[in-house]
């Protein structure tokens, strides 16, 4: 995960990351951005799409999963991405919305109309905001079906005196959901897994993404999915 602020990297520093990613890039099916480029990396989110658009071109299997929203817009016009996660302040804030003064399922359903308008090659957006009510959107103009293309998430909720250490949390979500999304494809099942795994790593003292696994079961038994 590249987080800013940072100090600035060099071009050697760039250019050994990105031939390390084309190196591996064909035993991988998934490769995840998450945050923001520090400075000296301002092109590297698009070479690293340019990576994976190469193998899909040779007929590889590969999706571009991005979670952030700082200098991100470029990639998400170049259409190489497919899984967007993000936060509700974050989205708000990318469409120029103001969370402020808004009715939370207007202004999501708005939001969803303008990202899949704007950017018509993702095909997932998850919205998270911390331990309130989550939502995933499948772009169905994709597939030209029918099915459903909203799910509601009820995580949940930890007592005040559970939660010991929220860090990391996001970051749990993504690598979570990607990790299930990877068994079996199916997303709305992978993002509950997410959200639930979350809540668990928050009552733990660690930052990463730790978590028990019977405080797991317990939240992925207490998430309700709409």
């Amino acid at each position: 995960e590249l987080i800013d602020p940072s100090g600035p990297v060099s071009e050697q520093e760039v250019k050994y990351l990105l031939d390390e990613i084309e190196k591996h890039i064909d035993s991988v099916k998934i490769v995840a951005i998450c945050g923001t480029h520090p400075p000296g990396a301002e092109t590297l989110y698009l070479d690293i799409a340019n990576i994976v658009a190469k193998k899909k071109e040779k007929g590889g299997e590969c999706m571009l999963y991005l979670d952030g929203f700082q200098k991100v817009t470029s990639l998400l016009e170049s259409g190489a991405v497919s899984i967007y996660k993000v936060a509700l302040y974050e989205l708000l804030s990318l469409i120029g919305l103001d969370r402020s003064d808004y009715d939370q399922a207007a202004q999501l359903m708005k939001a969803r109309e303008i990202m899949f308008e704007r950017y018509p090659n993702l095909k997932w957006i998850a919205v998270t905001d911390g331990p309130n009510t989550a939502y995933l959107f499948h772009n169905i103009s994709l597939t030209g079906s029918c099915e459903k293309s909203i799910w509601k998430y009820n995580v949940k909720q930890l007592q005040k005196e559970e939660v010991v250490n929220p860090i990391g949390a996001g970051d749990t979500v993504g690598g979570v959901m990607m990790a299930k999304f990877l068994e079996n494809g199916d997303m709305p099942m992978a993002f509950r897994w997410g959200l639930s795994a979350a809540t668990a790593k928050c009552k733990l003292p660690s930052a990463g993404g730790i978590f028990n696994g019977d405080d797991l079961e317990e939240c992925l038994m207490q998430t309700e999915v709409h």
